[in-house]
């Protein structure tokens, strides 16, 4: 489903609500969690409806109240031809301790956009022609437009962050790393970066069979010597991301140890548990295993209630065998169902925000947030 055809769900689905008399539900409360797996959390429902591209796409936080995430609200506007207009994809706040939003800037449907440490970049239109984009960048509330031409060049092999700001990796890489074909993935910049290969070939990027079982090598910001890290290049891949309240990077693997990346067979070994990576910017390595199931994670977070992941993986034409999971006591304990858009954990670990969609054109999906400290 391209985002087009997910406006006019919306679309439809806000004019079945609005018909009925109904309100969004922004103010009811409701909760989550499966019977008899686990506790039951209180969750808070936006009112908007995610923006995203099914990824699933971070959901960002401001701080440990407000979420940053592009979306669709019961909105209408007047357009430059005079008529009345659903209002286009927006970047909205939503204050999770008060329950209400604000919309921050309208946004392309079709681009990038993410936030970090206070660093934004998104794509809008000019009040004059809202068929003419313009990126901005910058901190975030005196972010600027960028002149024509130097809109940013994404890069999908790098983590999300590495674009805020935006990365040169001629001027971080170590001098004996310049000007080679080399697979490495940034961190934050005054972490460094993991060097995974050298490239034998441009149209490669990971590994290939010559270098799959090299270990992954920590290039630390400010120290000569690299660490090596009991990770293999062919279990690396752009998965990696950085948790506030962890302190900690989370990388989910490519693949497993003892696969040969020559054997074309991917499919994750039956019962083999799935090793989740906390790197440390100190070098060190734990490892969390994520029991085999049919949720492979799609995107990982350290939540003060345990391992956070959401999985796209729905082995049948059922959605709700995808959804989110909490993982207590090496057990995976299901928070809620259907395919994941996005997701984010606040800095202190307390509160998960995340988008799904359940694909039934009867039902609007709405952002939630799951209070896990209450």
């Amino acid at each position: 489903m391209n985002i087009d055809n997910l406006r006019r769900l919306v679309q439809k689905a806000f004019l079945v609500v609005l018909a009925g008399g109904v309100l969004s539900g922004c103010d009811a409360l409701q909760s989550v969690g499966q019977a008899g797996q686990g506790p039951k959390y209180e969750t808070k429902n936006s009112g908007l409806v995610f923006g995203g591209r099914f990824d699933p796409e971070p959901i960002y936080w401001l701080d440990n109240d407000r979420a940053l995430f592009p979306a669709y609200a019961n909105e209408k506007r007047i357009g430059p031809d005079g008529k009345e207009d659903w209002a286009p994809p927006g970047l909205f706040i939503w204050d999770t301790r008060n329950n209400t939003y604000t919309r921050y800037a309208d946004i392309d449907k079709k681009i990038f956009f993410c936030y970090n440490a206070g660093f934004v970049t998104y794509t809008t239109h000019t009040e004059e022609d809202r068929k003419k984009w313009i990126q901005y960048e910058g901190q975030f509330g005196s972010e600027q437009p960028l002149p024509p031409g130097s809109e940013i060049n994404w890069d999908d092999h790098q983590p999300y962050y590495a674009a805020c700001p935006r990365i040169e990796p001629e001027k971080l890489l170590r001098p004996e790393h310049r000007g080679q074909r080399v697979s490495a993935l940034f961190l934050r910049e005054q972490d460094g970066y993991l060097y995974v290969a050298k490239q034998r070939s441009p149209d490669e990027w990971m590994v290939d069979r010559h270098n799959q079982d090299d270990q992954v090598k920590y290039y630390r910001t400010g120290q000569a010597e690299p660490i090596k890290l009991p990770i293999l290049a062919k279990e690396m891949w752009r998965q990696l991301s950085y948790s506030e309240y962890a302190g900690k990077y989370l990388l989910i693997p490519r693949t497993w140890k003892g696969r040969d990346v020559r054997n074309s067979v991917n499919s994750w070994p039956k019962n083999l548990p799935i090793p989740i990576y906390l790197l440390s910017p100190d070098g060190k390595v734990e490892t969390l295993q994520i029991p085999y199931g049919t949720w492979f994670p799609g995107r990982v977070f350290m939540t003060r209630k345990g391992l956070f992941w959401v999985s796209s993986d729905a082995p049948s034409t059922n959605s709700k065998q995808a959804g989110g999971w909490l993982l207590q006591d090496g057990k995976a304990v299901k928070l809620f169902d259907h395919l994941p858009e996005g997701a984010g954990v606040s800095p202190d670990g307390c509160k998960i925000a995340y988008a799904y969609n359940d694909y039934n054109r009867s039902t609007t999906e709405f952002v939630h947030v799951i209070e896990l400290c209450k």
